[in-house]
């Protein structure tokens, strides 16, 4: 099976319009991969530039990588936050994860967003936008999966699994 991934499906920038739907301050692959060598802020964007299926924020600097997987509308409806521990240079660890469901209308209808504290626990946030409902609570799960490599530039295929 080929991978969605590829130098011919991802292009660069400073960022994603999450308003506009487009790339923000196109990047040429040199210069994003310099971004990434010394850890500057800079934005990938998986798939057809006009309609990716999903973009990450990097900043390696402070150990920060975002990202946000795009329904057929451009709407985020899967968001991951990786992190690294303040003066490691190990791996990232997934902390806070977010599930959109949205109405007929384009609006936020439900959703989850997940904090994740080692070793073991999850904080979980429901919220049901039309009833105006929210359930929070914790539990105890593994979060060994949480932890993933640093992404080599222009390697995302693990960091960008939408399957955790």
């Amino acid at each position: 099976m080929e991978s969605l991934i590829s130098p011919r499906t991802v292009s660069y920038g400073e960022r994603w319009s999450k308003r506009g739907l487009y790339i923000v301050d196109p990047l040429d692959v040199e210069t994003a991969r310099e971004r990434h060598e010394r850890g500057e802020l800079y934005a990938a964007i998986l798939g057809d530039p006009e309609h990716p299926w999903a973009y990450l924020v990097v900043r390696l600097e402070v150990g920060y990588v975002g990202v946000d997987f795009l329904d057929e509308e451009l709407r985020g409806d899967l968001s991951y936050t990786f992190a690294r521990e303040p003066d490691s240079e190990g791996d990232l660890f997934l902390e806070q994860a977010t599930w959109r469901i949205y109405d007929d209308s384009g609006e936020p209808a439900f959703d989850e967003h997940y904090v994740f504290e080692p070793p073991n626990i999850a904080h979980v946030t429901k919220r049901d936008h039309t009833a105006k409902d929210q359930e929070t609570y914790a539990l105890k799960t593994d979060l060994a999966q949480n932890y993933e490599p640093v992404p080599a530039f222009g390697e995302y295929e693990s960091i960008a699994r939408r399957e955790r």
